[in-house]
C-alpha cells in the first residue's frame, strides 16, 4: 500500500482540525491516499476529546486572557496541551495489512513504530503494557491508558482513534519540551509531566518527523506515494 507523509506549519486549532476532518472525507471516499500528518499550532491550545466540555476541565476565562486556544477533536481521550509536542494524524483503510483491525492493536502498532523512531534517537521510550493508572480525570497528559509511550515511568505519548465506514482517524502528540508552570497551571496541573527534551536531549520536530517517515517505510513494509511540507 502507498501511503502519503504531510509535513505541515502552524495553523489555528480550529483549522487543524477542520484539516483533520476534510482529510479523512477524502480517503474514505477515495480521492486521498492513506496519509500520516504532521503539523503544529499558531497559539498555545488546549485540544480535549469529543466527549469532553472544555469547562469541566479548564478555566476558559483565563485561556482567554493567557491567549491560549481550546477546541475539541473528533477523537477521543482526554485533554492535551499543545504547543510544546509533535502533533500527528494517521488516516488510513482499518483493514491495511500493516495495521490489526482493532482499536487498540492498531493503536499499539502505531506508537510501535513511534517507539521505534526514539530509540533510533536514543530515547529509551517503551510502551505501557496496557493497565490503566488514571490520576487526574480528563486529562490525557496524566491518564496512562494501554499502550500509551513512557519515558521514565512518565506519559510522554499518547492518542485516541475515531472509526468511520471501515477507516480510521488515529490523532496523537509526543511531548518534546515541558509547557511553562503557568499553562499547565490553567489545566490544573502542578509539577512536572513527562516529555523528551531533559537529562542533555534536544531532538527537534523536522528531526523526529524524518526519523518515523523512515521506521514506517522500513518496518512497516509500505511504499512512499509522497512527502511534501
Amino acid at each position: 500500500m502507498s501511503w502519503q507523509f504531510m509535513k505541515m506549519g502552524a495553523d489555528s486549532a480550529q483549522r487543524n482540525m477542520e484539516t483533520d476532518r476534510q482529510l479523512l472525507d477524502k480517503v474514505v471516499s477515495g480521492v486521498w491516499p492513506a496519509t500520516w500528518r504532521f503539523y503544529s499550532w499558531k497559539q498555545p491550545t488546549f485540544s480535549f476529546g469529543y466527549s469532553q466540555r472544555i469547562e469541566e476541565i479548564a478555566d476558559v476565562e483565563a485561556c482567554r486572557r493567557a491567549e491560549i486556544e481550546w477546541v475539541q477533536r473528533p477523537t477521543g481521550g482526554g485533554l492535551v496541551i499543545h504547543g510544546w509536542d509533535l502533533t500527528y494524524t494517521v488516516l488510513a483503510p482499518a483493514d491495511d495489512h500493516c495495521l490489526p483491525r482493532g482499536v487498540l492493536a492498531s493503536y499499539k502498532q502505531i506508537h510501535q513504530w513511534i517507539v521505534q523512531a526514539l530509540h533510533r534517537l536514543d530515547v529509551p521510550a517503551n510502551l505501557t503494557p496496557g493497565t490503566d493508572s488514571q490520576s487526574i480525570p480528563g486529562l490525557c497528559l496524566n491518564r496512562v491508558a494501554p499502550y500509551d509511550i513512557l519515558l521514565d515511568g512518565q506519559k510522554i505519548a499518547g492518542g485516541a482513534q475515531r472509526r468511520r465506514k471501515g477507516y480510521l482517524l488515529h490523532q496523537g502528540y509526543i511531548a518534546l519540551d515541558h509547557p511553562p508552570a503557568d499553562v499547565l497551571g490553567l489545566a490544573g496541573i502542578s509539577g512536572d509531566t513527562g516529555h523528551i527534551n531533559q537529562q542533555g536531549r534536544h531532538i527537534k520536530r523536522q528531526e523526529l518527523i524524518d526519523v518515523i517517515q523512515e521506521v514506517v517505510l522500513e518496518i512497516g513494509n509500505w511504499r512512499l506515494k509522497a512527502s511534501f511540507t
